[in-house]
């Protein structure tokens, strides 16, 4: 019924009896590390133990350099500008530098505007400005005597704003943890992680936020950090989806037990507003409830924008805190709205161009989705390109059409497609584009859509048909699934991209019963394997499941049918009741053992497709 092939991660039974009888782990937890790659026994004790400690002196490439230029600025009572990103990585390294450098002796901290003191910021506007540093706003800056600009989670790749920076007589400190283009900027300090010798080689392990490099600067400015920004950088580091290993895993491991705590009023203010207030957090609150919230401010330019946030986590007063807090959650109810609506439009463009109700047709499809709209909202085309991308599983591009008939798009990818790749097909129809192989941005004419269309498709279609597959690390009995296994899969935690939540199968459940809920959304089971029950939920999987059945309403199983399941075991709480139950990835009927999982599958990471990264 899934029309999702499963795989199943190649056996390691050397390394998982070494861990086994080293640590004392149980044998799923055992098959999970070693499919990870944790098959040596120290490391995976490390890795089961996360820590953070910040190194004695900070070495990224580049920031001897800053130091340099920050130290001579100060010596010289020179103004200085931080300038930023509208993303929640962008907003906690903005937050966090500028108090670093009011903290080190560059005066009073202000707001974005004109006027005295000698620390600025600036955050530019999603819709109006656009992502990076933005030539206007650079001139805005020299007008208004800054002489010296630093910026935080952008601009290694923007030679020619830099240029202009450098026209007017700024001293310009890069920070940056984005991939450097071939050409750098002629900044006078550029502090980038990627900089370092071979750290081009391969995925690196730790990849840091940008927040993290500002961290970084900031302690070597001072000799130490705060507390408060540990936090921020904490939330940071999941909202960007970097990857959850080495001192990001350390970081974030560490800071969630103590952010119900935190010292930063306007953080504080906003756990309150989801409704966390006094629990202890996990990774999902805070790429869930906190980073939505906080970026929707960009998204919809409520109030001052993303500026506001920037304030909200600056600010000492519980009142403007709470208040911020409030604006946040207007802003990401507003995106909701927004995001709802172009999605409805989106997917009835979709549906003009050819079938797309079930799998079974997705052959019909294009290679690409490709749907434009007059007026969309700009804030939400990622978003929406995401889902699109996600739903028929293939390259998506959504495209707002302005009244002058200029248009700008956001397009997103899925696991197996390089979406730079195939934009550099298309150039010749694109003003501008940029991006990388997952997300990208694009600007074009109204004219020239369905040429564009037709050539992105052909660029996906020469780069072949890739899968979706759900990965296994192991599998299970019912039997197995208890209050040990929870355990062992929450020493796994925190999840998120380069360390997902491990996938489990049980093969073979007989269904007791089957039922939609949530207004149809989810899907709701009780299985039953060698006399164990357990119940299962499937978010999202209600509406799916019942158009792969080819009915709005039919329950996808009867009672007595026969089904594997692929999911993630978790406790759940409810109503006074708590007991285990199956978190489901994917449900299918049950398939014979020896032809069920194809062997050798790759851990494959949601966070891979880096979806959350809307720029």
């Amino acid at each position: 019924m899934s029309g999702i092939q499963w795989r199943l991660a190649s056996p390691a039974p050397a390394a998982e009896a070494r861990l086994r009888q080293t640590l004392g782990l149980s044998r799923v937890l055992a098959q999970v590390l070693a499919a990870r790659g944790w098959t040596d026994p120290g490391d995976a004790r490390e890795f089961l133990a996360p820590a953070f400690r910040l190194a004695a002196e900070p070495v990224l490439p580049g920031i001897e350099d800053a130091l340099k230029v920050i130290r001579q600025a100060k010596r010289n009572r020179k103004t200085v500008a931080v300038y930023g990103d509208y993303d929640v990585d962008g907003v906690a390294a903005t937050t966090v530098l500028r108090e670093a450098l009011s903290q080190y002796g560059f005066g009073r901290r202000r707001t974005a505007g004109r006027g005295g003191g000698q620390i600025r910021f600036h955050i530019p506007s999603r819709t109006v400005d656009g992502y990076g540093l933005n030539a206007d706003a650079v001139k805005s800056l020299a007008q208004d005597g800054v002489e010296v600009l630093v910026t935080v989670d952008c601009g290694v790749s923007a030679n020619r704003e830099i240029e202009l920076a450098r026209s007017f007589g700024m001293q310009v400190v890069v920070t940056d943890h984005h991939q450097p283009p071939p050409v750098l900027p002629p900044a006078e300090a550029i502090v980038n992680p990627w900089l370092a010798p071979h750290s081009g080689q391969g995925p690196r392990a730790a990849e840091p936020c940008g927040a993290m490099v500002a961290l970084q600067l900031a302690q070597a400015l001072l000799g130490e950090v705060k507390e408060e920004w540990l936090d921020l950088v904490a939330l940071a580091t999941v909202a960007d989806i970097v990857p959850l290993v080495g001192a990001n895993r350390g970081l974030v491991s560490t800071r969630l037990p103590l952010l119900r705590a935190t010292r930063n009023p306007g953080l504080q203010a906003l756990i309150g507003r989801c409704g966390l207030g006094g629990r202890e957090l996990d990774a999902h609150h805070l790429a869930f409830a906190l980073a939505p919230r906080i970026n929707a401010l960009g998204r919809v330019g409520l109030g001052l924008g993303a500026s506001d946030a920037v304030r909200a986590f600056s600010t000492e007063l519980p009142l403007e805190a709470e208040e911020l807090a409030v604006r946040m959650d207007e802003a990401n109810r507003m995106r909701q709205e927004l995001e709802a609506q172009v999605a409805a439009e989106a997917l009835a463009a979709v549906a003009a161009d050819g079938p797309v109700a079930t799998d079974a047709q997705a052959g019909q499809l294009p290679a690409a989705t490709v749907v434009a709209g007059r007026g969309w909202h700009p804030g939400v085309l990622g978003i929406v390109a995401s889902r699109l991308a996600s739903r028929f599983w293939r390259p998506a591009a959504v495209i707002s059409i302005d009244d002058d008939g200029s248009a700008r798009g956001s397009a997103r990818a899925v696991p197996g497609y390089n979406l730079y790749e195939a934009l550099l097909c298309c150039r010749s129809e694109l003003d501008e584009f940029g991006g990388h192989s997952q997300a990208a941005g694009f600007g074009l004419r109204q004219e020239r859509i369905g040429d564009f269309r037709t050539a992105l498709c052909k660029a996906v279609e020469a780069q072949g048909s890739h899968s979706r597959y759900v990965d296994l690390e192991a599998v299970v009995s019912l039997g197995e699934v208890d209050d040990r296994l929870v355990e062992d899969v929450r020493r796994i935690e925190p999840f998120g991209h380069s360390n997902p939540a491990p996938v489990l199968g049980a093969l073979g459940c007989e269904v007791l019963s089957a039922r939609r809920v949530g207004n149809g959304k989810h899907l709701k089971l009780a299985l039953r394997q060698a006399g164990v029950v357990r119940e299962a939920i499937g978010f999202g999987m209600g509406d799916t499941e019942a158009r792969r059945a080819g009915s709005a309403t039919a329950a996808p199983f009867q009672p007595g049918d026969r089904i594997d399941a692929a999911f993630t075991p978790e406790r759940h709480e409810w109503n006074g009741r708590s007991y285990v139950q199956l978190k489901l990835t994917d449900v299918r009927p049950a398939t014979p053992v020896e032809a069920s999982i194809l062997g050798g599958g790759r851990q494959q990471d949601a966070g891979d497709n880096r979806m959350g990264c809307e720029q």
